[in-house]
């Protein structure tokens, strides 16, 4: 599963998703975020996986609506233990959101672009340290169950080419 940051690593998580699909560690790759996931699976498809081999989800804005939005899709295909690629900085809030929907998570953090300047190096991890304590303040960490409320926005799955509404299968 490789989680999308706008272009500060995508080559990078690319990368290291392919690197797990020809170990055959990764039998399904999973790229997630509103803009990062189709460019993802795009460099994805170019290093040679197949889309038979990609699920895409392209509306999470958030970490939290990553895990939540994967939770079906993965779930779906019977999916509960996951490689987790993203930047060194997000990796302990998205081990923590991932787990607390269930989900055993193998962090498989890649580093940012050694061509980030300071500042914005400093920034993104304020960013990470505040997103860390919010998410602990308003209980994102603990166990839960998917909320209707979030699911409203359909899913695609490009294996199939469908769109589905999760909330209409849910009891």
């Amino acid at each position: 599963m490789v989680l999308g940051r706008g272009s500060l690593a995508e080559q990078t998580r690319a990368q290291a998703a392919v690197q797990l699909w020809q170990a055959k560690r990764a039998p399904v790759i999973l790229t997630t975020g509103r803009g990062e996931a189709a460019r993802l699976s795009a460099h994805i498809t170019q290093l040679g996986v197949p889309l038979r081999a990609q699920l895409i989800e392209p509306n999470a804005r958030t970490t939290e609506e990553n895990a939540v939005r994967s939770f079906d899709l993965l779930h779906t295909i019977g999916v509960n233990r996951l490689i987790l690629i993203t930047d060194q900085p997000h990796m302990l809030r998205s081990v923590l959101t991932f787990q607390s929907f269930g989900f055993q998570v193998i962090p498989h953090p890649v580093t940012i672009s050694p061509s980030l300047p300071a500042i914005e190096e400093t920034a993104l991890a304020l960013r990470e340290y505040v997103g860390l304590v919010s998410y602990a303040l308003i209980g994102r960490f603990q166990p839960r169950t998917v909320s209707v409320a979030v699911l409203e926005t359909p899913l695609i799955n490009w294996r199939t080419g469908t769109a589905r509404q999760i909330s209409s299968q849910l009891p």
